[in-house]
């Protein structure tokens, strides 16, 4: 694992987007940031203007530049993107006959000198003049931005013919923002955050302030201070550090410390767009209002087909345009409309909503609602009183969505934890819950050579590749094609303790798909660890082909020498998405639970079969989600004999033969009415290393509903 950006601000979750191969993040406290997959390290994004007071002497030759008065200016470029800075400030020069070359002085500071530049995606300096008495401008000629000088010597007939490819000016360094997303050829920027950490102290008839735990970014200034309790706003006019910043004027209120306060922009909903093709060049004036009239706040922003859907907590917005959308460029008169879709529904952040084959799926304080260009859908009535107790005021930067292309369901991950989920399936409108048993704080799409993939943030700092491999954590071959090992037992010696113990075994996991070893990259980190003899599970912090290494403090004490060991998610339980949760009012009389699966087998050989005398087992559970299956699973199965089933009436658990040539089970689960029914099929044990477990086909129950009564009110 490599770290792309450091000393990012962990109040302010950070939205990412792409644009021509370069991922663009935002949060509105640092400055907005890149990474174009060849550097490093992460770059600010945009370039710096040139400096305003230059003021050259260049030396003369002989040379080619017709007689006469020319301007000249210079600006900074990245080669590489095209993208450039806004130009210096303009000189004229008069040239006269016999003195028809010129050379200006390229060093790292003085007004004399055409200036460095110190963004290090800067490497080459244009320089950029007029023809005789003319105001067109063209470029003159290129120098690197290491360079000591550049010499100038052509005719403007030469100088006509290269005319600059990009706007005077508009290239401003992007502007602080809340949410980014890529659009048309643009890069868009939405919305404000409030911040309001720490406590601060004023002193009257001073311009200083002074706080305490306030993280403070450069983004203050310009931005308003609202102390509590004063009924003052001040504007803030310097930064010094995350503990010192200074007003523009002094303070009138009383002294005080220990102040609560809140640091906002004049205005909260503005959304901003980049020039065209030009994702690092941002105008002073090409922004507008959004939201207006409301009091809502701005949370997100999603591309659809050729709009761009504009969300706050409860009001959704659309803009569209077909020339420019905020100025006017070259003759193009700006023609951005702005429409209202809802003024009731909306998205909690610019993490919970999102486009999936033509719908825009998102997350507001109701529930999930879907959006095809018509009005909001509410879609969750039949997870909404799981959902619920999760959607709070205080817990509205938790939640995250992402496409599982695998499963193909919508997956909203949510609670304080970020442990809780709920899948909705768009090819047959049903539900599921589940639990992560890693918390997960972030999700995105992501695509390797597989294909496209679910990935997930861990808050312990790992990223998950989700509905890839049978163990989770790592894969099952390392890069050599060997067998990983799966199954341990924990060796005597050295002593084992509660975080490093070795496994007799060795073969775990530590090179990565070149066949080389990787400690930063690869190994099990992340992974789950579970000891049979202790019963617990804990998560690896790195390993070596023998030793393992846990996130301290570890097991509640050392393993036992000879303790088995499991690596991977063990035990572990597949529940199943809720059964009948197409009409809130439905009930069923469920008989069997049936189930169709591939046997576990060697998937490298394809003998049969694996599991002999299983110990998958399942579980029946009523309610919406096993965080509130408070009754445990159900117990009152009916005593009938099927081929590899075997259970006791009374018991929680079923266990199922899985390893057979089959391929079908059907276990009797009895005929009690239920309203939501939801399946668990559990495994206290991995599949022997290098075989796979059966991979579950369908699930399905049978049984009958009762009709809608008439009089339902």
């Amino acid at each position: 694992m490599t770290t792309l950006k450091s000393g990012l601000s962990t109040r302010h979750r950070t939205t990412f987007a792409t644009f021509m191969g370069v991922s663009y993040a935002a949060n509105d406290w640092d400055k907005m940031w890149l990474w174009d997959g060849i550097t490093s390290a992460a770059q600010d994004a945009g370039i710096d203007a040139c400096p305003q007071d230059w003021n050259p002497t260049p030396s003369t030759a002989s040379g080619l530049i017709e007689p006469g008065t020319h301007r000249f200016r210079y600006r900074y470029t990245n080669s590489r993107t095209g993208f450039v800075s806004n130009p210096s400030n303009e000189v004229s020069i008069t040239v006269v006959a016999g003195a028809q070359q010129l050379t200006f002085a390229v060093a790292s500071s003085g007004t004399a000198n055409i200036v460095h530049s110190a963004d290090s995606k800067v490497d080459e300096i244009i320089v950029e003049m007029t023809l005789v008495d003319g105001s067109a401008w063209y470029t003159a000629g290129t120098v690197s931005n290491s360079g000591s000088s550049i010499v100038l010597s052509l005719s403007d007939a030469s100088l006509s013919g290269a005319p600059i490819l990009y706007r005077d000016f508009g290239h401003d360094v992007p502007p602080y923002f809340r949410h980014v997303a890529s659009h048309r050829g643009r890069m868009w920027g939405l919305g404000h955050i409030i911040h309001n950490t720490g406590t601060i102290q004023l002193t009257n008839g001073g311009t200083g302030v002074t706080g305490t735990s306030t993280e403070w970014s450069a983004a203050v200034v310009g931005r308003y201070l609202n102390p509590s309790d004063t009924g003052r706003t001040a504007k803030i006019g310097g930064y010094s550090s995350a503990t010192s910043i200074s007003l523009d004027s002094a303070w009138g209120g009383s002294s005080g410390s220990g102040i609560a306060y809140a640091i906002q922009p004049e205005k909260l909903n503005v959304l901003y767009c980049s020039q065209a093709n030009r994702p690092e060049s941002w105008a002073p004036l090409s922004f507008s209002e959004v939201l207006l009239d409301r009091t809502d706040q701005a949370t997100a922003l999603v591309p659809f087909f050729n709009e761009l859907v504009i969300c706050g907590y409860y009001t959704m917005e659309r803009l569209t345009f077909t020339n420019e959308p905020f100025e006017a460029v070259g003759g193009r008169l700006p023609d951005a409309q702005i429409s209202l879709i809802s003024s009731n529904r909306g998205s909690l952040n610019p993490n919970c909503v999102i486009e999936v084959e033509g719908v825009v799926y998102g997350m507001d304080f109701t529930g999930c609602w879907a959006w095809d260009g018509g009005r909001p859908a509410h879609i969750s009535e039949p997870v909404d009183a799981y959902l619920r107790p999760m959607l709070l005021k205080n817990q509205d930067l938790l939640p995250h969505v992402c496409w599982s292309p695998k499963e193909r369901a919508v997956r909203w991950t949510l609670g304080l934890s970020g442990q809780y989920f709920v899948d909705f399936y768009p090819d047959t409108r049903q539900w599921t819950t589940g639990i992560h048993h890693v918390q997960m704080g972030s999700s995105c799409q992501a695509f390797d050579l597989g294909g496209q993939f679910a990935a997930y943030g861990g808050q312990n700092g790992y990223v998950w590749k989700a509905d890839t491999s049978p163990v989770e954590g790592f894969p099952q071959l390392d890069g050599n094609g060997t067998i990983v090992t799966t199954v341990g037992t924990v060796a005597a010696s050295p002593s084992p303790t509660a975080t490093v113990f070795t496994v007799s075994e060795g073969g775990l996991y530590v090179t990565n798909i070149s066949g080389q070893t990787n400690a930063t990259l690869d190994q099990m980190k992340g992974a789950p660890c579970y000891s049979v003899g202790l019963n617990e599970t804990r998560i690896i912090a790195s390993n070596t082909a023998t030793v393992v290494t846990l996130i301290s403090p570890g097991f509640s004490q050392a393993p036992a020498a000879g303790d088995t060991l499991y690596f991977g998610r063990v035990p572990a339980s597949l529940y199943t998405r809720n059964f009948i949760l197409r009409d809130s009012i439905d009930k069923n009389w469920p008989r069997y639970l049936h189930i169709w699966f591939i046997p576990a087998k060697n998937e490298f050989s394809a003998s049969y079969p694996i599991v002999a005398n299983s110990d998958i087992t399942v579980s029946l559970y009523e309610g919406i989600g096993p965080k509130y299956d408070l009754d445990g699973p159900k117990t009152d199965w009916t005593t009938r004999s099927e081929e590899g089933i075997s259970f006791t009436s009374g018991q929680a658990k079923i266990t199922l033969d899985l390893g057979d040539d089959t391929g079908y089970k059907k276990i009797p689960i009895g005929s009690f009415q239920s309203r939501y029914l939801q399946a668990a099929i559990s495994t206290s044990k991995p599949p022997t290393s290098g075989y796979l477990g059966p991979r579950i086909l369908k699930i399905a129950i049978d049984g009958y509903a009762t009709e809608v009564p008439v009089d339902v009110v």
